[in-house]
């Protein structure tokens, strides 16, 4: 069965939300349809669902998402579609998350809308050496090529699965089992291994370690809705549309109306934009953990001093790892990990954004994606580029008549060089950080203990005590 999926891709700030706020709403008043709008964050709901209902005052809006009280998204969203008129027309927003979940059969007579490109890609790592049967007695493998086997459940084997997604015991063992086996029963998901490492795991010459699960969300999950339109900014270059650009069953079209819609097809302030880059060589978390022999820091520590120097005093936003604390930093300026679509007066006020973000996948996601095909460019774009691009729009640069210079810092001179490369006019620049000690050296990071909270906040005094000295 062909899958036919419009697509909007254009740059962040031309006005794609806007424009599906009107599109929908027309859609609703004149057609009496039933829109389901899918967004990545609850901000971005409650957002979108005040500005409807500002503009449309007798439209029916509708968001459900969690809450306080914890209570379940799933049965109330499935409530709530099941329960509507099939002939008075609505709109409906939730998650993306919830999207993945919503069963096939509540999607009759709704047109989906998915505002950002979500995720489609998962690395589950596990730690089962000894324990794997828990598992590995209910799947088989399947062989793909290229060193890579697809997971499946082997024959009359579903029940045990869904006995330890449940885990009725709640035993904190089998815990660990429950979100491999999730989704290995959902039936849009192909579940992915290396061969050799899956089979050493079996045979017992793997002796310690981990083992990666790699699961790809295919389009089926979008089927059965009366049309399908993914919108997000350089949409083709996500990760969704290049894993699923190789399906033949899948048709991708421009949406012939929002399309046609927008504010602007590329950026137009290209020449506001200074991109500095602070190593030739790529990023990456390991790199940014190596510690230096003089000063006992890591390399993401003297980045985070220099940057601050760099600015001196300026206020920049900025943008790390979760695991980042970036404690010289001032924390109202941090932007969240998902910043898509974020559109607050406090961000769009700066001139100046930091990055710090290493590879959002970890090494295991970036090799299978290279066995899968995709070139190491597509990999740090859909993993890395694509973060820090949507996070330098948070800024000034999303609005179309400011004028002030706009200053950039990313790490490597490839993200720089992809950035600047949806400015026209963008100018390029190698920063001399004096961290000489870090070019040419190879290898793991040097083993430490990773410092507390309180030790951390002792050396950031103890470096401005001796800068100011």
């Amino acid at each position: 069965m062909n899958t036919r999926i419009y697509y909007v891709s254009a740059p962040a700030g031309s006005g794609k939300t806007y424009q599906l706020e009107q599109h929908a709403a027309k859609l609703v008043a004149s057609q009496n349809r039933k829109i389901l709008i899918a967004q990545p964050t609850t901000h971005l709901i409650r957002q979108t669902a005040v500005n409807l209902r500002r503009e449309n005052p007798g439209l029916s809006v509708k968001t459900i998402y969690s809450n306080a009280q914890q209570d379940a998204v799933m049965p109330r969203i499935e409530a709530h579609m099941a329960g509507t008129d099939a002939a008075k027309g609505q709109i409906l927003l939730v998650s993306h998350e919830a999207l993945k979940r919503l069963p096939a059969a509540y999607r009759q007579h709704w047109d989906l809308f998915v505002d950002e490109i979500p995720s489609v890609f998962e690395c589950l790592t596990l730690r089962i050496v000894k324990t794997h049967t828990h598992l590995t007695d209910h799947i088989k493998l399947e062989d793909l090529g290229r060193g890579i086997s697809a997971v499946k459940i082997a024959a009359g084997h579903q029940a045990p699965l869904e006995t330890l997604l449940r885990n009725d015991s709640q035993d904190e063992l089998l815990d660990h089992f429950g979100q491999i086996a999730s989704h290995l029963l959902d039936e849009h998901r192909t579940v992915m291994v290396e061969t050799e490492c899956y089979q050493a795991l079996l045979d017992g010459s793997k002796a310690k370690g981990e083992i990666n699960f790699f699961s790809i969300l295919g389009p089926e999950f979008v089927q059965g809705f009366n049309s399908v339109t993914l919108m997000g900014a350089n949409a083709l270059e996500t990760e969704l549309f290049v894993l699923w650009g190789t399906r033949t069953d899948v048709s991708f079209v421009p949406h012939p109306i929002l399309t046609k819609a927008l504010r602007y097809y590329s950026h137009q302030n290209g020449p506001r934009l200074t991109v500095n880059y602070l190593f030739e060589q790529e990023w990456s978390i390991s790199r940014s953990q190596r510690v230096s022999d003089d000063t006992g820091l890591t390399l993401l520590d003297e980045v985070g001093d220099f940057i601050q120097r760099f600015f001196a005093g300026q206020r920049f936003l900025w943008v790390a790892n979760k695991s980042a604390d970036m404690l010289m930093f001032d924390r109202s300026d941090r932007l969240p990990a998902v910043s898509h679509g974020l559109n607050e007066p406090h961000f769009i006020s700066c001139h100046a954004v930091a990055s710090t973000i290493a590879l959002v996948h970890n090494h295991a996601s970036a090799k299978f994606l290279g066995m899968l095909g995709l070139s190491d460019h597509q990999i740090r774009t859909v993993i890395c580029y694509q973060a820090e691009y949507q996070a330098i729009m948070r800024c000034s640069l999303r609005d179309p008549d400011a004028i002030a210079p706009v200053t950039v810092i990313v790490p490597s001179c490839a993200s720089a060089e992809w950035i600047a490369g949806k400015f026209a006019g963008a100018v390029i620049s190698k920063l001399s950080t004096g961290l000489d000690w870090e070019v040419g050296k190879v290898g793991r990071p040097k083993a430490v203990r990773p410092m507390t909270n309180k030790e951390r906040v002792r050396k950031h005094r103890e470096r401005k005590k001796l800068e100011a000295a």
